[in-house]
């Protein structure tokens, strides 16, 4: 069953737009959000409005529970820490200042990786050290290497490509173009 549902444009902005975040966060929290009978009902009901996949407007389904509250467990099934991080943080990190939230007491939160230092959860399987990523190899036969990309695709083509480090390579340059604003 599912108690709430929401495209990612919402739950998984990783461009601190604290707005979007709360709305999501309100749904899960708080169970505070438009409510369906079904999350099909739901997620049809954002398609007839044009709203697919990603931008699905948080919405909750009825019956289903009261939110999350003082002593439950979230475990957050997912292995990118870009997307998954800024949700996280609402939830597990005592010191969020995005916008006003009344913290959960006794909080279970386990996130499947390490997101980022900001947030206290126990960690489902530790972070594995990747060698040999082509960047490295690139450094240890003197290449120079240059990688370019859109704001949405740079963590692809820095961190992801890196094996997940953010610290550039020696002889590696990167060029940030900026994505147009298009929602």
């Amino acid at each position: 069953q599912f108690a709430s549902v929401s495209g990612r444009y919402y739950a998984m902005d990783r461009d601190k737009r604290w707005e979007r975040e709360e709305k999501a966060y309100n749904a899960i929290r708080n169970f505070d959000a438009p409510t369906y009978a079904t999350a099909k009902e739901g997620v049809e009901a954002s398609y007839n409005e044009g709203l697919t996949d990603e931008f699905v407007v948080p919405f909750i389904v009825e019956d289903q529970n009261d939110g999350v509250n003082d002593g439950d467990a979230v475990i957050f099934y997912n292995f990118r820490p870009d997307r998954a991080a800024q949700l996280s943080e609402i939830f597990a990190n005592r010191a969020f200042e995005g916008f006003k939230v009344e913290q959960v007491k006794d909080l279970f939160y386990a996130t499947f990786t390490k997101y980022n230092d900001n947030i206290d959860a126990a960690i489902v399987f530790e972070k594995v050290d990747l060698n040999n990523t082509i960047g490295e190899i690139a450094q240890n036969n003197n290449l120079t290497q240059l990688r370019i990309a859109e704001t949405e695709k740079y963590p692809h083509v820095t961190y992801f490509m890196s094996g997940g480090r953010n610290e550039e390579f020696k002889g590696e340059r990167r060029r940030l173009i900026d994505s147009p604003k298009v929602a």
